[in-house]
Parts: structure tokens; C-alpha cells; sequence
């Protein structure tokens, strides 16, 4: 039998649940078997896990699942469970991996190590089903990765009216026109990495290249801190900036150095708005389905412009996160810049995909100091801008081969994925 267990701060499908309380009193709560229909990634893979395990274990091998994201702490319903024999799965929903800047390993970066530690110590069957990935094996425990939300991007693409055929004729009729915009950039929560590129943009007047949104789906969140979150930046990086940079295209490494009026420019066009309806975030979370938003592929927002620049979640080592933003990306045949964690062109090419160095500069790619990586990408968005749209829709199709190999590729990547996930958790002890 295999159980899973989910915090009831999503589903209201409750089956049946257990109340346990913890030290801490964030955590006083039940634990509920959820719908598994409801959950805005691996809903799907989260059944093929169920059905493989009740095909393939027999009635006395147990498992459960705990569905987490950071920050919740399952180990007082864990130890609950007295002597029990079952395998533990703990399944991350979000990024739990974070940069150590003495270089150790992950106990203080990874917020569960110790309690995963005691776990295995006590001789359970641990599993780790995780979002980021290890790149530099620093993790001392079983794991196994999974994608957020290809799944969901996959579906976008598949049930399209027609199907992928869709987006396909769109990419191909596109041939014939010439795009608006240089560049498409969706930027969520306000994060110091998606500051500075609404700063180097409205810095150097490349507003009007882009179609770009910041802080849209927060209409009603409070701006007033935005200069303090400024004033608390310290981005000066440890190695020196290159100095061949071109005139206009100013880097950024200190945020206290911008000028005050660009900061209040920057505070007050927020939100910036491109495609979703002004409703405020209060309302939007109580809808239906409301995390779908991030879901959705706006197709001719996709068709408008030829290259993507995607500010991840976070810029932090000690892992890589992909996220939708990528995801989409890749389905809607648009080559992009990453403002985004070390080596995340790596990963991706390490799952198949193939990136665009035949166009783009991507050496920022090896660069590990997360400022100079993010300065990297501005002059090369900077370079970029600067060329007539006629020389960027030439580039653009010079790797037309590259974009539909991606575009076909996510369906084998996430197949692949579900498959190793199973058998990591279905093959264990």
C-alpha cells in the first residue's frame, strides 16, 4: 500500500487525515490524502507512482509519500508511525537546495539534513524526490530528480486546439513577418536578480525592445519597500568587471550607485503589466484552479517577439532549478538568455535539449559568481538590442533546427523522467 501525505493548504479533497502537533506551532496541522488531481506538478507522475507501486509490491510492502514544500516539517508524524517498516518518500514540490559560502556540503543549506540524517540513522528506508539537481553530488542521501511543472507545459502543448500542430503552424507562418519586439521577459516576486534587469533596461532605454512584465499578478502588495530592498543590496562582485564593455551598456555590480530618480521611475511603473487581468492577489489565490496562471502559455505573446530572457527563481549555487519559465520557452520555439543559477545550460543540455550558442554568447553560463553571470547576459542582451530586427529575425531562424528539436524533445524528457522516478522508488530496498 502506498499513502501520500499533503499540509490541506491546497486541496479541499480530504479523504482522511491525521493531526499532529509539533513543536512549533506553524506546523500544528492535519496531513491529508490528497486529490491527486489537484496539484499544480507530478500530479500525473504522483499516479503512475501509485499504480506501480500496487502493481508491483505485494500487500505487506508499504510506502509513504510526503508532499513538501520548504520549510514544512513532517518528522513528528513521521515518528508517529512507531515501528513501522514502510519506505519514506520525501517528495519536494520547490527548490530546497541553497549555496554554502564556506564550500561544504548542504546540512546547512539544506534545510531537512539533519532530520533526513536522524531518519536513516534509525535504519529507515529514505528516498528523496527533489526539484533541484545535485550537480556536484554534494548530497549524502537517496535521491531521485523530477521537473516542475514540464508536465503541466507538456499538457498546454498537447491539448492545444489540433494539437502541437498549432504552435507548429504559427512557428512556420511566422517566417513570413517581421516581429515587433526584441525581446519577451516575465518577471514574478520582486528578487534582487529581476531588479537589476528592470534597472539595466530602464538605464539604458531598452524599454521599448521588450515586452516585459514585473511584478504582475501583485497588483495590490505594497511598493513602498522597493527602495529598501535596493538600498540592501550589496552586488559588488569579488572578481573585477570586464572593462571592454561597450559604452552605453553599463553593467551593473553596485545598485547603490543608480541614480535616485531611475529608482523612483522603477517604483512607481509597478506593477508592469503585459498580459494577465488586473484582479488583486487576494482575490486571484481564492479562485478555482488559481495556480493554474502560471500554467498557461500565452501563444502570440510567444509569437511576438524572438528571444526570451527568463529570470529564474533564484541565482544561488549549490543547485539547479528549472522552472515553467524554460519550459515554455522550449515549447513555443524561442531561444533565450537565462538571468538564473550556474551551469542551468548544462542541466539542460544534459536532458537532451539543445541552447544557442550559435547565436548567443553563453559563456555566462560557466561564470560562478552570480553577479558577473547576470552582467554577462545584460551585455549580451545589450549587444543584442542593438541590431536592427532584421539581423535578429535572421539570427533567429539560422537555428530553426535547434527550436523544433527542443520543441519535441520535452515529451521524451518528461517520459524519461517519470520512468526513472518509478524505478528509483519501485526498485529500492
Amino acid at each position: 500500500m502506498i499513502t501520500f501525505y499533503w499540509k490541506p493548504t491546497f486541496t479541499k479533497n480530504v479523504k482522511d487525515s491525521v493531526r499532529v502537533k509539533t513543536e512549533n506551532r506553524s506546523f500544528y496541522g492535519f496531513y491529508t490524502s490528497p486529490n491527486l488531481d489537484d496539484f499544480w506538478t507530478n500530479g500525473n507522475l504522483f499516479k503512475k507512482v501509485r499504480d506501480a507501486w500496487n502493481e508491483n509490491k505485494d500487500e505487506n510492502s508499504n510506502a509513504r509519500v510526503f508532499l513538501l514544500r520548504p520549510g514544512e516539517e513532517p518528522w513528528k508524524l513521521i515518528d508517529s508511525f512507531e515501528d513501522d517498516q514502510s519506505k519514506i518518500i520525501l517528495w519536494y514540490l520547490d527548490a530546497v537546495l541553497y549555496d554554502q559560502p564556506d564550500g561544504s556540503k548542504y546540512d546547512g543549506g539544506f534545510h531537512d539534513y539533519h532530520e533526513i540524517k536522524k531518519l536513516i540513522e534509525k535504519g529507515k528506508d529514505v528516498l528523496l524526490v527533489l526539484q533541484d539537481n545535485d550537480l556536484d553530488n554534494c548530497l549524502t542521501f537517496d535521491y531521485v530528480n523530477t521537473y516542475l511543472m514540464a508536465d503541466k507545459v507538456l499538457e498546454q502543448q498537447q491539448n492545444l486546439h489540433l494539437g502541437k500542430s498549432v504552435i507548429l503552424r504559427l512557428f512556420e507562418n511566422s517566417k513570413s513577418f517581421l516581429r515587433i519586439k526584441h525581446f519577451l521577459s516575465f518577471n514574478g516576486h520582486l528578487k534582487t536578480h529581476r531588479i537589476m534587469l528592470l534597472l539595466f533596461i530602464l538605464i539604458n532605454e531598452l524599454l521599448d525592445k521588450f515586452d516585459i512584465s514585473c511584478h504582475s499578478y501583485h497588483w495590490d502588495d505594497d511598493l513602498k519597500e522597493v527602495r529598501n530592498i535596493i538600498s540592501r543590496m550589496k552586488l559588488v562582485p569579488t572578481e573585477e568587471w570586464d572593462n571592454q564593455k561597450s559604452d552605453k551598456m553599463m553593467n551593473l555590480t553596485n545598485l547603490h550607485d543608480v541614480e535616485e530618480d531611475i529608482i523612483d521611475r522603477f517604483r512607481n511603473m509597478l506593477p508592469l503589466n503585459l498580459d494577465l487581468k488586473s484582479i488583486s492577489h487576494q482575490e486571484a489565490v481564492k479562485m478555482i484552479n488559481s495556480t493554474a496562471v502560471n500554467q498557461k502559455l500565452n501563444v502570440p505573446l510567444y509569437f511576438n517577439s524572438y528571444i526570451d530572457v527568463i529570470t529564474e527563481s533564484n541565482v544561488s549555487d549549490g543547485g539547479v532549478l528549472i522552472t515553467e519559465k524554460i519550459f515554455k520557452s522550449l515549447v513555443c520555439l524561442k531561444p533565450f538568455l537565462v538571468v538564473g543559477q550556474y551551469n542551468t545550460l548544462k542541466v539542460l543540455k544534459d536532458y537532451g535539449f539543445k541552447t544557442f550558442s550559435d547565436i548567443i554568447d553563453e559563456s555566462y553560463d560557466d561564470e560562478k559568481n552570480w553577479v558577473i553571470r547576470s552582467n554577462i547576459v545584460f551585455r549580451e542582451m545589450g549587444r543584442i538590442s542593438l541590431l536592427p530586427l532584421e539581423k535578429v529575425d535572421e539570427m533567429y531562424w539560422k537555428i530553426e533546427d535547434i527550436l523544433k528539436h527542443n520543441f519535441f524533445h520535452l515529451s521524451k524528457y518528461v517520459s524519461n523522467v517519470d520512468d526513472e522516478v518509478i524505478k528509483k522508488i519501485i526498485g529500492g530496498k
